[in-house]
C-alpha cells in the first residue's frame, strides 16, 4: 500500500497557489478534510459566537464550490463536524495516513489541537505552513494528480461526515 495524505483545510480553502496543498498531493492517496468544530458556535465567555450564521453560509457556499473544483480532479471534499482531535484522529486510524498537513494554524484553540494531534500520533509526519508567505517568493500554480475512488463512506459516532473517499492513482 502506497502513502496516504491527509489535508486539513482550514481559513484557507484555495485551490490555485497553494504550495503546502500541492506537497501533499505527492502521494498515492489523498483526504481532502474540513472539520467543522461545534464550539465555534458556542459563545465564549464575552457573549461573541465565533461562527454566526452569515459567516457559516458564506463558508458553506466557499466548501460547495471547493468540492465542485475537486469533482474533476477526481477528488471529494470531506466535511466532517465534530472535535477535530477526534475527528481527524479518526481518520489517521481508517485510512492508515502516513502525513497531515495543514496551514498555519492562526487561532489559540486551532493551535491546540494541532499540537494535540501531534502528541496523539508521533509515527505520523505533520507538516504546516503559511502559503500566503511563501507566495511573496514562489509563483505556484496547483495541479493535483488525478486519483480514481477506491473506497467511500465514513461514519464515526463522534463526528458526523458527509463523506469520504480513498483515492488510488
Amino acid at each position: 500500500m502506497g502513502k496516504t495524505h491527509l489535508f486539513w483545510l482550514t481559513h484557507d480553502i484555495r485551490l490555485e497557489d497553494n504550495l503546502l496543498l500541492h506537497q501533499a498531493s505527492q502521494c498515492d492517496r489523498l483526504l481532502l478534510v474540513y472539520c467543522l468544530d461545534p464550539a465555534s458556535f458556542k459563545s465564549n465567555r464575552y457573549g461573541l459566537q465565533g461562527m454566526s450564521q452569515h459567516r457559516l453560509r458564506f463558508l458553506y457556499e466557499g466548501l460547495i464550490d471547493l468540492d465542485q473544483q475537486l469533482q474533476p480532479l477526481g477528488q471529494t471534499l470531506l466535511i466532517c463536524m465534530g472535535n477535530p482531535v477526534e475527528v481527524m484522529s479518526s481518520l489517521i486510524r481508517e485510512h492508515a495516513v502516513d502525513g497531515v498537513f495543514c496551514a498555519d494554524q492562526v487561532g489559540s484553540y486551532e493551535r491546540k489541537y494541532w499540537q494535540k494531534l501531534n502528541q496523539l500520533h508521533p509515527q505520523i509526519t505533520f507538516t504546516s505552513g503559511n502559503a500566503s508567505r511563501l507566495l511573496n517568493r514562489i509563483n505556484c500554480h496547483l495541479h493535483l494528480n488525478p486519483y480514481r475512488l477506491v473506497s467511500a463512506v465514513f461514519v464515526s459516532a463522534s463526528s458526523t461526515c458527509r463523506l469520504t473517499s480513498r483515492f488510488q492513482k
